[in-house]
């Protein structure tokens, strides 16, 4: 049985690059706080503030998830696809339970996304 990931190659490199951009903008900051240049200090840390509630706050509560036609596995834990309840942008629901829901890197993946939705629609 063979397993795609649900996150497509471009989306795991959005992702990264985030991240790379979240410790260049510490290096920005400690920089400036040494060199007290409060107005680079204000910039840096509202560049920081959008950059984290746009993208880091979503990106660090993500899962891996891998799907095939009949199962789904997040983070190497596998579950029937029938245990799927729905799949909305950027969210898996597991079981109908608003309690188990899972997180995955949903930029650039609308098309695997697609995909799993039809998957679903099958049984």
């Amino acid at each position: 049985m063979e397993f795609k990931s649900l996150t497509s190659e471009l989306g795991q490199i959005f992702a990264v690059g985030i991240k790379l951009s979240g410790f260049v903008y510490s290096g920005f900051l400690i920089y400036a706080i040494v060199e007290r240049i409060y107005g680079a200090i204000v910039v840096v840390i509202a560049l920081m503030t959008i950059m984290y509630f746009a993208f880091l706050r979503k990106l660090l509560r993500s899962k891996k998830v891998e799907f095939s036609t009949k199962k789904i596995r997040v983070n190497g834990e596998e579950f029937n696809i029938n245990q799927v309840s729905e799949v909305k942008i950027g969210v898996l629901i597991l079981n109908g339970d608003e309690q188990k829901k899972v997180h995955f890197n949903h930029y650039y993946s609308h098309n695997r996304m697609n995909e799993l939705k039809n998957i679903l629609k099958e049984y």
